[in-house]
């Protein structure tokens, strides 16, 4: 499918802002709460979108000491909320171009006629309205995906380029959504790339996880992470690996990845900053 967000939520300890989705910052979640995992549905983008908002503004736009060691008093900042809400639009406005394609995709992906994957990608290239929606929500993105290299005049001749997840947490008495992340043919350090096909720079990467603030510390990040690793691991074509990329500042988020079997490889080519991290999916335990 098609790259994410460029700035990466992760997860911080900021309180939730004022404009998140009142059910869901009212629930009491615990570690055996009944929580579900499941595909992203266009009434989750509101949520979804102002909780990895929430978490691009705050880290990025607010520096002064007052702001850092106050989140609510950061939160009433009128730039920031402004900000935050441009930024919200922006997301949100990403994710459901990504959502419509793959629905797009999913209502003909259960054509009986189609009976192998060369037939499926011709199929859904000679859709208009499905080529179209591509187009647009790989010009939307600014992560470097596997889409970005692809002449939008031919029709996709390998099928991982349609590889893509979308995944939220649910908590299953209030519907509330409470976690996020998705999965993305995504470029990886240049150590990595094999080059014996066009597509071996590019493996499947979690992106853009993040959980409602007063949901943390539950188990929830793990969950997410393990359920992504597994879908992966069972559902995608030749996937033996799962990778991400985070802030080596970040000591906490490494701290979680480390512990469901991710090590880390080496910076992002683009950004110091970031490190990129990978499990190997055949020894990984998904329980």
């Amino acid at each position: 499918m098609v790259a994410t967000i460029n700035s990466r939520a992760e997860i911080s300890n900021l309180s939730p802002p004022s404009f998140v989705n009142k059910e869901a910052a009212t629930i009491r979640t615990t570690r055996d709460a009944r929580l579900r995992i499941r595909k992203l549905r266009e009434g989750d983008l509101p949520t979804v979108s102002s909780l990895l908002a929430h978490g691009v503004v705050v880290d990025s736009k607010l520096t002064t000491a007052s702001e850092i060691t106050n989140p609510y008093q950061a939160l009433k900042n009128w730039k920031a909320n402004t900000e935050r809400l441009r930024v919200k639009a922006d997301i949100q406005r990403q994710i459901q171009q990504r959502l419509d394609v793959i629905e797009v995709g999913k209502s003909h992906m259960r054509s009986p006629s189609l009976t192998s994957s060369v037939e499926f990608m011709e199929e859904m290239w000679s859709l208009d309205t499905f080529r179209n929606k591509m187009e647009r929500a790989v010009k939307l993105s600014s992560e470097p995906s596997a889409w970005h290299e692809h002449n939008f005049y031919c029709a996709p001749s390998d099928p991982r380029l349609f590889q893509h997840i979308m995944l939220t947490v649910e908590c299953k008495d209030t519907s509330a959504v409470v976690g996020f992340c998705e999965v993305a043919m995504l470029r990886t350090p240049e150590s990595l790339h094999t080059y014996h096909d066009d597509m071996s720079r590019f493996r499947p990467v979690i992106t853009n996880v993040v959980v409602c603030p007063l949901h943390r510390r539950k188990g929830i990040g793990s969950r997410l992470v393990k359920m992504a690793s597994r879908y992966v691991s069972t559902n995608w074509v030749s996937s033996s690996t799962l990778g991400l990329y985070v802030q080596n500042s970040n000591e906490k988020a490494m701290s979680l990845y480390t512990k469901e079997g991710f090590d880390v490889v080496g910076p992002s080519d683009d950004n110091p900053d970031l490190l990129y991290m990978e499990c190997n999916l055949h020894q990984a335990s998904f329980q």
